[in-house]
C-alpha cells in the first residue's frame, strides 16, 4: 500500500482540489500507457486521456478508505470505463476496439506484467500476473505450453511447431484460440 497516495487520496475526498490534480498527475503515465492500447472511432488521444482523468476523479469519489488500496482500484476503474466506452460504442455500430488486434492486445499485456518500471507499476504488474495466472489455469494444458512458450520463453511459432513436430498451421490456431480465452477470461476480471 502507497502510503502518500492514500493520503492524497483522503485529501481529495475532503474536497482538496490540489490532492485531486496531484492524483491525476501521478497516474498521468498509466492513462496516458492505456489511451495508447485503446482505439475508438473518431476520438483522438487527448479524448482518451482525458476519459481516463475522469475516471480518475470517479475513482476518487466512489473510493472507499476502509479499503486501502487506490491504486488497484483506480487502474481497475480507468480500463473499465475504456472497456465501458468501447462496448457502448459498439452498441451504437461504431467500430472500437481495446486492442487494435488480439494479439497486439496481449503482447502489449504480457510484457506489461512482467516489467517493474516503479512501485506503482510493479503493483499493478503482480495483480495483472496474479491474474494472468487465474485465466492460464483455464486454459488446457497444451495451450498452456504454447502461450508460455512463445510469450514467456520467447520460442519462435516455427520452431514450438518443429519441436512438438505439429503443423504451423495448427499451432497459430492453437495460439488465437488460447488468447481469445485468456481475453475473454481476463476482461472478466476487470469487469468485476
Amino acid at each position: 500500500m502507497n502510503i502518500e497516495i492514500e493520503n492524497l487520496v483522503k485529501e481529495a475526498k475532503r474536497g482538496n482540489n490540489l490532492a485531486k490534480t496531484e492524483l491525476v498527475k501521478r497516474f498521468r503515465p498509466f492513462v496516458i500507457k492505456k489511451a495508447k492500447e485503446v482505439y475508438i472511432k473518431n476520438h483522438d488521444m487527448e479524448d482518451l486521456i482525458q476519459m481516463g482523468n475522469v475516471s480518475i476523479l470517479k475513482a476518487i469519489d466512489k473510493y472507499n478508505l476502509e479499503k486501502g488500496n487506490f491504486i488497484s482500484y483506480v487502474t481497475y476503474a480507468i480500463n473499465n470505463n475504456f472497456n465501458y466506452e468501447i462496448r457502448k460504442r459498439g452498441k451504437e455500430r461504431f467500430e472500437g476496439s481495446l486492442n487494435k488486434a488480439l494479439e497486439e492486445g496481449m503482447e502489449i499485456f504480457l510484457k506489461a506484467a512482467s516489467d517493474n518500471i516503479d512501485i506503482e507499476e510493479n503493483i499493478i504488474g503482480k495483480e495483472r500476473i496474479n491474474y494472468l495466472k487465474k485465466a492460464l489455469i483455464e486454459l488446457r494444458p497444451e495451450e498452456k505450453e504454447l502461450i508460455i512458450s512463445i510469450y514467456f520463453n520467447e520460442v519462435k511459432i516455427r520452431d514450438y511447431a518443429d519441436k512438438m513436430n505439429i503443423k504451423y498451421g495448427t499451432v497459430l490456431k492453437r495460439k488465437r484460440t488460447a488468447l481469445s480465452k485468456l481475453k475473454k477470461k481476463l476482461e472478466s476480471f476487470y469487469n468485476v
